[in-house]
C-alpha cells in the first residue's frame, strides 16, 4: 500500500493523490504567569488485523475526540471491537483526550468497499458520516450500490446516536463512479454532501455530466431525503473535496480542476490542475468561482471558513512562480496555502516546504486565530522545516499567524511511513494530529502496530498557564492597578487587552466602576482569557477651608470633620481637630472603614499688628485710629 498518497488503495483508485494581588491598603503587586510550550502528552496506535486508514477528526460536545476512518480487519482484536462486513468498512471511534483510551468504537459497512471520509457531530449529539460505497444492500447498508461492481461507488451516509449506534443510512446512486468526500449538518437541520461524479443524469442525479469528473453536491433534509442536487464543472476533470455552509446560508466548494473556461468555470487552468473554489447560494446556484494556481499541478486538499468572514484553502503544489503563485517550490512538492475574502478576492498566498516531498491534507483555524496546516513530509531540515525526518515520511505540522507568517513547525514520526491526515485544534487548547502509520515503536511512536497500517494519533497539550487577573474586588477611587501577564520563554505569545493594547505590562487608573480583560495566545492553539471587575469606592470628603492668617498669640482650631473616621495630621496627632498657634502648613489624612483615604492641607500665615484699611482685621487689645476727611 502506498501510504504517501493517504488515500485508501483500491482498484482503479481515482484520487490524486494581570495577574495581581492587593493588600488591605490596596497596594497592588504584579504576578508573572508561568508557562510551557505546547507539548506532546500522549500518542496511541489503533488497529486490528487488517489495514486501517484514519481520515477525519472532530471534537464532540462533551470534549472527547472523534476519529473517523476505515478498516479491513475481519476479526475482533486490537482496537477493533466489530469485524468488517466486507473488504473495507467505516470505522468510528470516540477516545478520551486525557489519555487516548477508547471509549467506544463501531464499524459500519456492507459486503464490498465502504470508505469513510468525513464526520460531523449533529445537533442531537449524534454523528453523521459520509463516504463512498460499492456494497450491496447487506450488513449495515440498507440500499445497494447502483453499479453493482467492485469499484462502482455511490455516496453513502450513516447517521448514529451519541454512542455511535446506527440510526439510519442513505445511499445516493448514479450510473457512474461517485465519491463523497465531505459532509456537514446545515443550519436548518439537514445535511450538505459534496464530492465528485462521472455519472450522467439518472437515479438520484438530476443533471447531466458536464465533462470528466464533476462536482456533485446534494442537499438533504434531516433524515437524508434529497431536497436538491447540483452538478458543477467544466469540460475537464473537476474533483470536489470540501463543502462548507457559509454565513449567508449558501455553500463554499473547494477542490481542484483541469477544466478550461467553460461550463461553470470562468477561468482557464494556469498550468495543470488548479485549486477551484465555487460559491453557491442556498439552492446550489453558482454565484462566483475562482481558480488559484501556478505553472504546474496544484492539488487542493481542504478549505475552511476564517474568523474574518473569508476562506482559506490548502493543498500541495508542484508549481514554480507563475499564475498567482509568487514563490518557487523548495522541494518536489510543497504546502501551498491561499487566503481569499468572502467574494473570492485573493488576499495572500504562501508556500511552505523543504527539500523533498511535503504534502498537505488539512487546514484549520484555531480559536486564537492561528492556522494549523497538517500533512506529511519526507524532507530533512531546510527551507521551512526545522526538524529532520524520523523515517520515510512523518507527520508535519506548520503553524502560521493570520497573515500566513510561519510561527512554528513540528515533526512527529517513527522509523517508517507516518502520514498525517488531519490536524485538529481542540477547545482545551490542545491539538490532535491523526493519520496512519506503518512504523513500529520508534522515534515519537510509543506503541507497535497491531498489524499492517494502523491509525496513529498524537495529542499535543496546551502548556500555557491560565491567566489570572485576580478576584473581582472593591477599590478606592483614584487608585491604580498594575498587571504583568508576560509568559516567560514564549517568544511567539501575543497579548490583547480590552482596549486593544498589546503590551503584556499595563498600569491602569481607576476612578469609576470598571472591568479589564486580557487574552493571551501562543503560536499553537493555546488561548487563555481572564477579566477582573472593580467597584470604585468613594473617597472621604475632607476640607480644611481656605488658607488663613493668625495674629500673634492667637489660636485657630482646624476641624477635619468626618466624625467617627480615622485622622492623621502631619504632626502625627490623630484627633478630629487640631489647635494651631503658629504659622505653617498643616495637613490631615482621613481614612474611612474601607481604608480609602483623602488628604487636605491649609496654610496659616501671620498678620502684622497694624491695620491698613477699614477692611483690615483688628486683633484683640490693639487699637485703631480713624481719621476723617
Amino acid at each position: 500500500m502506498n501510504l504517501e498518497n493517504l488515500r485508501f488503495s483500491l482498484p482503479q483508485q481515482t484520487k490524486l493523490v494581570p495577574a495581581f494581588s492587593c493588600l488591605v491598603l490596596f497596594l497592588c503587586f504584579p504576578v508573572i504567569l508561568s508557562a510551557q510550550l505546547t507539548t506532546l502528552n500522549w500518542d496511541r496506535t489503533y488497529g486490528g488485523n487488517g489495514w486501517e486508514e484514519l481520515r477525519h477528526v472532530t471534537e464532540s460536545s462533551d470534549g472527547n475526540i472523534i476519529l473517523l476512518g476505515s478498516h479491513t480487519s475481519n476479526m475482533v482484536g486490537g482496537s477493533v471491537s466489530e469485524p468488517s462486513n466486507g473488504y473495507n468498512d467505516y470505522w468510528l471511534m470516540k477516545v478520551n483526550p486525557a489519555n487516548g483510551n477508547v471509549i467506544w468504537d463501531h464499524s459500519y459497512g456492507g459486503d464490498i468497499i465502504d470508505a469513510a471520509q468525513e464526520v460531523d457531530e449533529t445537533s442531537d449529539g449524534g454523528f453523521i458520516m459520509g463516504g463512498w460505497s460499492s456494497s450491496g444492500a447487506n450488513g449495515d447498508k440498507s440500499e445497494g450500490s447502483a453499479g453493482g461492481c467492485w469499484n462502482c461507488f455511490d455516496y453513502w451516509i450513516v447517521k448514529t446516536d451519541a454512542n455511535g449506534v446506527q440510526e439510519w443510512d442513505e445511499t445516493y446512486q448514479a450510473n457512474g463512479q461517485d465519491e463523497l468526500n465531505s459532509i456537514m449538518q446545515t443550519s436548518d437541520g439537514g445535511y450538505i454532501l459534496g464530492g465528485f461524479s462521472t455519472s450522467g443524469m439518472g437515479f438520484d442525479k438530476t443533471e447531466a455530466n458536464i465533462g470528466g469528473r464533476d462536482y456533485w453536491i446534494i442537499k438533504t433534509d434531516s433524515v437524508g431525503g434529497i431536497e436538491w442536487d447540483k452538478t458543477i464543472g467544466g469540460s475537464g476533470d473537476d474533483l470536489l473535496f470540501t463543502i462548507r455552509e457559509t454565513l449567508d446560508s449558501g455553500f463554499i466548494l473547494g477542490g481542484y480542476s483541469i477544466s478550461p473556461d467553460d461550463g461553470d468555470k470562468s477561468d482557464p487552468s494556469y498550468g495543470g490542475f488548479d485549486y477551484w473554489v465555487v460559491k453557491v447560494d442556498s439552492l446550489g446556484n453558482v454565484e462566483w468561482d475562482q481558480t488559484f494556481g501556478g505553472t504546474g499541478d496544484d492539488i487542493f486538499s481542504e478549505l475552511t471558513l476564517t474568523q474574518d468572514g473569508g476562506y482559506i484553502a490548502a493543498g500541495s503544489s508542484f508549481s514554480g512562480v507563475g499564475g498567482i503563485k509568487t514563490e518557487a517550490n523548495i522541494g518536489e512538492r510543497d504546502y501551498w496555502v491561499v487566503k481569499f475574502d468572502e467574494d473570492g478576492t485573493l488576499q495572500w498566498e504562501e508556500t511552505y516546504g523543504s527539500t523533498d516531498r511535503d504534502q498537505v491534507f488539512s487546514i484549520e483555524q484555531s480559536d486564537n486565530g492561528n492556522f494549523l496546516i497538517g500533512g506529511l513530509s519526507k524532507s530533512g531540515i531546510g527551507g521551512d522545516k526545522t526538524q529532520g525526518t524520523q523515517g520515510e515520511s512523518d507527520f508535519w505540522l506548520v503553524m502560521t499567524d493570520q497573515a500566513g507568517n510561519k510561527i512554528k513547525d513540528l515533526t512527529y514520526g517513527g522509523s517508517n511511513n507516518d502520514n498525517l491526515s488531519h490536524a485538529y485544534p481542540m477547545s482545551d487548547g490542545g491539538i490532535v494530529l491523526a493519520g496512519l502509520s506503518a512504523s513500529p515503536m520508534s522515534g515519537d511512536k510509543s506503541e507497535d502496530n497491531v498489524a499492517n497500517n494502523d491509525n496513529w494519533v498524537v495529542k499535543l497539550d496546551c502548556g500555557l498557564s491560565a491567566v489570572d487577573l485576580g478576584l473581582d474586588t472593591d477599590i478606592c477611587s483614584e487608585s491604580s492597578a498594575s498587571f504583568d501577564v508576560t509568559v516567560p520563554g514564549c517568544t511567539c505569545c501575543s497579548y490583547r487587552w480590552e482596549d486593544g493594547s498589546t503590551d503584556p505590562v499595563r498600569t491602569v487608573f481607576i476612578d469609576q466602576d470598571t472591568s479589564f480583560s486580557v487574552e493571551v495566545y501562543d503560536g499553537f492553539n493555546c488561548y487563555q482569557v481572564d477579566t477582573i471587575s472593580y467597584v470604585s469606592l468613594p473617597l472621604p470628603v475632607v476640607d480644611l477651608g481656605p488658607d488663613l492668617s493668625i495674629c500673634p498669640g492667637d489660636t485657630i482650631i482646624l476641624d477635619a470633620e468626618n466624625t467617627g473616621l480615622d485622622f492623621l495630621w502631619n504632626d502625627n496627632s490623630t484627633d478630629q481637630t487640631l489647635v494651631v498657634v503658629a504659622v505653617g502648613t498643616y495637613s490631615v489624612t482621613v481614612t474611612d472603614a474601607n481604608l480609602c483615604t483623602a488628604t487636605d492641607e491649609i496654610t496659616i500665615t501671620q498678620l502684622s499688628n497694624a491695620a491698613t484699611s477699614l477692611t483690615e482685621v483688628i486683633c484683640e487689645n490693639d487699637s485703631l485710629f480713624l481719621e476723617g476727611a
